[in-house]
C-alpha cells in the first residue's frame, strides 16, 4: 500500500489532478473511492460524471464518512441499530445528572444550558478519543482539589451515559471509531484506491 499527498495553495490544481487521477482509473476499470465532507457529496458526484459519464455500481463510489459508515455496515452484514439524535442524547445526560451524585457538580444539571454543555463535552471526548477511565485516573493524579472533583464527576456522567447508549443505541459521535474497528478486521476495500 502506498500513500500519496498532494498539496497546494488554493486554486493550484488539486482538486483538478484528484479528478483526472479518479478519471484514469475508472477508464481502466480500477474500483475507486473518493471520502468528501458531508456537504460536497453531492458537488464530486455531480464533477466525476462529467469526467467518467457513468459511474458504474461500486467501481467509482463518493461517500461522506457518515455514508461510508452506512454503507459499510450494510456490507458487512452488520445489525441496525437505533441511532439516537441530539434530542435523545439530551435526554439521557439529563437522566444522568439527576440520578447520580456528584462531587462538584452537585446541583448544576438545574442551570440552564448545562445539559447541553455536557453533551457536547461528551461528544468531543468522543471525537478525541478521550475514555472515561481516562478522565478518572487524571482525576487521581492531580493536586487542585476542584479539578478533581470535576474530572472525577465528569468521568461518571460519561461512563453513565456510555452504559445506557451501549444498551440500547447507535451514537453516532461513535461511528469513526466503529469503523474504523470494522474495517481492520476486513477487506471489503482491499483493493479500491481511496482519495480524500
Amino acid at each position: 500500500m502506498s500513500v500519496e499527498i498532494v498539496t497546494g495553495r488554493s486554486k493550484s490544481g488539486k482538486s483538478k489532478y484528484i479528478y483526472d487521477k479518479i478519471s484514469s482509473l475508472a477508464k481502466a476499470g480500477r474500483e475507486v473511492m473518493l471520502i468528501v465532507p458531508e456537504q460536497f457529496s453531492h458537488a464530486a458526484e455531480k464533477k466525476l460524471l462529467e469526467r467518467i459519464d457513468i459511474i458504474e455500481d461500486n467501481k467509482v463510489e463518493v461517500f461522506s464518512f457518515n455514508r461510508l459508515c452506512t454503507t459499510t455496515e450494510k456490507r458487512m452484514g452488520f445489525a441496525h441499530t437505533d441511532k439516537i439524535d441530539a434530542i435523545g442524547k439530551t435526554l439521557i445526560v439529563r437522566d444522568v445528572l439527576k440520578n447520580n451524585d456528584f462531587l462538584f457538580y452537585r446541583n448544576a444539571f438545574e442551570k440552564d444550558g448545562f445539559i447541553d454543555l455536557i453533551s457536547q463535552t461528551i461528544c468531543e471526548f468522543k471525537k478525541y478519543i478521550i475514555l472515561p477511565e481516562t478522565l478518572l485516573d487524571i482525576s487521581k493524579k492531580t493536586d487542585d482539589k476542584i479539578l478533581s472533583m470535576k474530572l472525577n464527576d465528569l468521568s461518571v456522567m460519561y461512563a453513565e451515559y456510555e452504559k445506557i447508549i451501549n444498551n440500547n443505541y447507535s451514537d453516532s459521535d461513535d461511528s469513526l471509531t466503529i469503523l474504523a474497528n470494522r474495517l481492520s478486521e476486513s477487506d471489503i476495500y482491499k483493493n479500491k484506491y481511496v482519495f480524500f
